[in-house]
C-alpha cells in the first residue's frame, strides 16, 4: 500500500491550534484509492499538556460508514 497524505496547521494563538488532513491511499489489493478528509483542534493547557478532538472519514466514498471523531490527550515528559 502506499499512503500520501498533506496538511497544514493554522496557530490561532499561543494555545490553539487547527489542523486539517487530506490523503490518498492505494491498496494492491482493492483496484481503487480511498481519499480521507480530517480537521482538529489542539488546545495546549501547559509545556507538558495538550488535547484536543479530531473529527474525519477515513474514506469519503462511505462517508457516513467511516466518520468518526476522536478526543486526545498529549503528555510530555
Amino acid at each position: 500500500a502506499i499512503n500520501l497524505a498533506a496538511g497544514a496547521i493554522y496557530q490561532m494563538d499561543d494555545k490553539l491550534a487547527l489542523d486539517a488532513q487530506l490523503g490518498t491511499r492505494f491498496d494492491d489489493s482493492n483496484d481503487a484509492a480511498t481519499t480521507s478528509l480530517e480537521a482538529g483542534v489542539l488546545y495546549a493547557n501547559s509545556r507538558k499538556l495538550d488535547f484536543g478532538a479530531k473529527v474525519g472519514a477515513t474514506n469519503l466514498s462511505s462517508f457516513t460508514e467511516t466518520l468518526a471523531l476522536r478526543l486526545f490527550l498529549n503528555l510530555r515528559i
